[in-house]
């Protein structure tokens, strides 16, 4: 599982990880489904927090994208 907070969010987003994965590709998308953030996070043990910086995005409504090698999780979240 993945965990998003805070939620909305204003400046900063972390994301973590219930398990550990060698891969996460991480995408940020907007309600017109333009990717607006992207990252490759590599060797992610459980309970590590990722910082993405979101302060540059527009406020609204966004989807991350997490797709791992056996698994795709998307959780919708808003930018104020």
């Amino acid at each position: 599982g993945i965990k998003l907070y805070p939620n909305p969010a204003t400046e900063k987003l972390y994301l973590v990880a219930d398990n550990s994965c060698d891969l996460l590709n991480v995408e940020v998308v907007n309600v017109i489904g333009t990717v607006v953030l992207e990252s490759k996070l590599r060797n992610i043990q459980s309970g590590d927090i990722i910082e993405f910086n979101i302060e540059d995005l527009s406020i609204g409504l966004y989807l991350l994208k997490v797709s791992a090698p056996t698994e795709v999780i998307t959780i919708p979240w808003m930018k104020q």
